[in-house]
């Protein structure tokens, strides 16, 4: 009897130290692949960046699981019309807040005209037009309409506001300080004094082109090294997150938010260029560059840098969870495409690792990795 109860015990043992082994291997391969997986991902992002000879920065957040990539996250960028979303969730707060309405209705003008991205300024510079401040909302973040953003910078007071709402929501590098007019009147070299007299956009053009071109490459030069109206990417990813968890603004507001910037029409190339068609993304693009034909072609704009940027939230098939990815990329390109495609290989390398490692992580989980016999 003592023999047979001796024997279980020896069994038990060697079972359990099996177990135990089991699991101490089971880890140490997980772990290693994780750290593995990152080093490769790590290896693909420099490579993509070497390859469009560009700056890039780049924080995604696996929301759900609190894993983060991160390259230059923490190198200010500026934000070009990805500033629009800090405008857009400022304005939000204020609808929460009650103190203004989606449904306000405002009068726009000549006086409202921006030059740049976006066309609403072809309805109300023929005839003033009555827009409520919800659909100059869906202009700004849908269509990247500068004059409707600049509409809604003047209904929150100005960038201030914006600004102060940043820093109350722990985001000390996001810096809202200019309307886009007053960025185009400095990147152009022109005297903020003309801002007293509102033109339409063609006028605006004009007086952009009058400026000699050294004049303007040492305006743009200024401007590159200016911090005004720059953020981290991990400041912007870190933004997203609370959107998404509906730390920012309150859950109706999120969802009309969320709903809006999926509608996005601009840069289809970048975040979602090379995802698989089926995969939502919530995004809001930037884009500033040079695209006077005289300019372009004049040597002292050779070596300036240009911006192009993308911001969203990518949400994972089959109920995998999200990704808020920020991604800011600069170069001396004259074509967007390169900066564009780097955007959309970084997209598609950091969903690609998130997938895979949700993929690992289960095998391991459920012991097809390691088959475990209690002999």
């Amino acid at each position: 009897m003592k023999i047979k109860l001796f024997a279980q015990c020896l069994n038990h043992l060697r079972i359990k130290n099996r177990l135990q082994c089991g699991f101490f291997v089971l880890m140490f391969s997980a772990n290693c692949f994780a750290i593995n997986s990152d080093n490769e991902l790590s290896r693909k992002i420099a490579a993509i960046e070497k390859k469009s000879h560009s700056v890039m920065g780049i924080t995604a957040i696996y929301i759900e699981k609190n894993k983060i990539v991160e390259h230059n996250s923490n190198k200010h960028f500026f934000m070009a019309s990805t500033i629009k979303l800090p405008i857009a969730l400022a304005f939000l707060h204020r609808v929460d807040q009650k103190q203004d309405s989606l449904n306000r209705v405002v009068k726009m003008d000549s006086h409202n005209s921006v030059p740049g991205s976006g066309s609403l300024y072809h309805l109300f510079e023929k005839k003033q037009i009555s827009i409520s401040l919800q659909q100059i909302l869906k202009y700004a973040l849908i269509n990247s309409d500068n004059s409707a953003s600049d509409t809604l910078l003047h209904a929150v007071n100005g960038p201030g506001y914006v600004k102060k709402r940043m820093d109350a929501l722990g985001f000390k590098n996001i810096f809202v300080n200019r309307s886009i007019l007053e960025m185009l009147l400095d990147t152009n070299h022109v005297d903020h004094a003309f801002l007293k007299r509102p033109q339409p956009v063609v006028a605006w053009e004009k007086t952009f082109h009058k400026t000699p071109l050294n004049e303007k490459k040492l305006a743009w030069q200024r401007f590159e090294k200016d911090t005004r109206d720059t953020t981290t990417p991990n400041d912007m990813a870190q933004l997203l997150v609370k959107i998404y968890k509906n730390q920012a603004l309150s859950e109706s507001s999120t969802k009309l938010l969320i709903k809006i910037m999926e509608q996005c029409r601009t840069g289809r190339s970048r975040i979602r260029g090379m995802l698989p068609p089926n995969v939502k993304v919530a995004h809001k693009t930037g884009t500033w560059g040079i695209t006077e034909p005289q300019y372009i072609r004049y040597p002292g704009s050779k070596k300036l840098y240009r911006f192009t940027s993308d911001i969203g939230i990518i949400t994972l098939p089959k109920n995998k969870g999200h990704i808020a990815i920020a991604v800011y990329v600069k170069s001396q390109s004259v074509s967007d495409y390169p900066r564009s495609r780097a955007i959309a290989q970084v997209s598609r390398a950091i969903y690609d690792h998130f997938i895979m490692k949700n993929q690992e992580l289960r095998k391991y989980k459920n012991g097809s990795y390691y088959n475990i016999k209690n002999t």
